[in-house]
């Protein structure tokens, strides 16, 4: 799942209905089996070829629980470092 796959964020999973964005904003979410995610840091991504990344898409995923925000951006930046090194 690398960010040349798609977009990713991280995100902070609220409740089963809410979350958290990058921009500090709560939004409503939901995609197929997302009702059960504990709360927690999570990164959210979207598939290729999504022309309006929102939290209501079908093809959303996240990866996590993560304790901590960093954690979370750390694999986000990993994402990133392997798509550039694929990209060279």
């Amino acid at each position: 799942m690398s960010m040349q796959e798609g977009y990713s964020e991280v995100v902070w999973i609220k409740d089963a209905y809410h979350l958290i964005d990058a921009n500090g904003h709560e939004r409503i979410y939901g995609a197929a089996d997302t009702r059960n995610l504990e709360p927690g840091f999570y990164v959210a991504h979207w598939p290729a070829g999504t022309r309006n990344p929102h939290f209501l898409h079908d093809g959303l995923t996240f990866v996590g629980p993560y304790r901590y925000r960093h954690s979370a951006l750390a694999l986000l930046g990993s994402e990133s470092e392997v798509a550039m090194a694929h990209s060279a």
